[in-house]
């Protein structure tokens, strides 16, 4: 059983707690190999998952000092700084483990107090709704094998283009249901479906396709989890009514709907991401925003904001090849949303 050794101190940057090996703590003992020997020599090296980190402690020729009362407090002020449990290793070598509050102290000491939400892909599984919503319609109207899953892809490449023309200024703010209806329009002789024989009501009620879209299995867990330390709101090109119906239908609980109408501003553009913040009455790093896009991470940190990816592999379907992983350091990356929970503390 480890005993009590002098440690190192621990030094805090923006990513996470470690020990430096160049500054004495006073004293204060942490643990030995149990022969006597001081660990010295603290060694921070970042794990390889979610930029965690560990420290490896090397046994020194030094004789350890009295257990008791000092080894209690050693462990005491290791849990304080987030730091524990430790186990022995081979060859007199100790390893000290992240304690599972490490990141809770880590965004603490950010001073993150709100977590923003890309919605499409990150929150919601967009595709599959569609994809549901699209067969029957697709069964009556479409042309011979028309492919609901294809009708869905190409639906969606139609988003990107659509809000350009506002953020670029051609076209003044439209809210996305607008534009998805115009999407859905120009979208229909490609599938053989003459935009005539189409009734209006029949349009309308698939253009809500986005409105029913069915949550991915961890979001609604993780959220509740979140919601009950942070702020939680979605930053979403969504209009907002769409992202009301979506939340009553999915069970998303979210304390405001914020986002592009609200901010009059389509992602990826800064006022999107700098008016959201001010709506809180939060500065830009006060606030992190989630979400399966790197792009999207990238402007939202260019603003100033935190950030944290949460990988959906499954997103664009099983061939999916676009943002598999993360492209850059953010500050947390995260399985999914529940595993987001824990490394945000909740």
């Amino acid at each position: 059983m480890p005993v009590c050794l002098r440690a190192r101190a621990l030094v805090r940057d923006e990513a996470g707690l470690y020990f430096s090996p160049g500054m004495q703590a006073g004293g204060s003992p942490i643990m030995s190999d149990g022969r006597g020997a001081f660990l010295s020599d603290v060694q921070a090296r970042r794990s390889a998952r979610g930029g965690s980190y560990g420290a490896v402690l090397r046994s020194s020729p030094r004789r350890a000092p009295p257990a008791g009362a000092r080894l209690a407090a050693a462990f005491g002020r290791a849990r304080a700084f987030g730091v524990g449990p430790v186990r022995a290793a081979d060859g007199g070598r100790c390893i000290l483990k992240r304690h599972p509050t490490t990141q809770e102290n880590i965004m603490q000491t950010l001073g993150v107090k709100a977590l923003v939400f890309d919605v499409f892909g990150t929150v919601v599984d967009w595709r599959s709704g569609v994809i549901r919503d699209a067969t029957p319609f697709l069964a009556k109207y479409g042309g011979a094998g028309a492919d609901p899953a294809a009708f869905a892809d190409a639906w969606r490449a139609g988003y990107s283009p659509a809000m350009e023309e506002v953020r670029s200024g051609r076209r003044p703010f439209t809210r996305l249901d607008v534009l998805h209806r115009e999407n859905l329009d120009a979208l229909l002789p490609a599938f053989g479906i003459d935009r005539a024989s189409v009734a209006d009501a029949d349009l309308d009620a698939l253009n809500l396709a986005w409105h029913r879209l069915d949550p991915w299995p961890d979001s609604v867990a993780g959220l509740t989890r979140l919601k009950a330390h942070y702020i939680i709101a979605p930053l979403s090109n969504g209009n907002v009514i769409l992202m009301i119906d979506m939340a009553k239908r999915a069970g998303l609980p979210w304390d405001a709907i914020l986002g592009a109408e609200v901010a009059q501003a389509y992602k990826p553009t800064p006022e999107a991401y700098l008016r959201t913040a001010d709506i809180l009455a939060l500065r830009p790093d006060e606030v992190c925003l989630v979400a399966a896009h790197n792009g999207d991470l990238a402007a939202a940190r260019r603003c100033g904001y935190r950030t944290a990816f949460v990988a959906r592999a499954r997103e664009h379907g099983p061939a999916q090849t676009t943002d598999l992983r993360a492209e850059q350091d953010w500050d947390v990356v995260a399985a999914d949303f529940i595993e987001l929970a824990q490394r945000f503390g909740a």
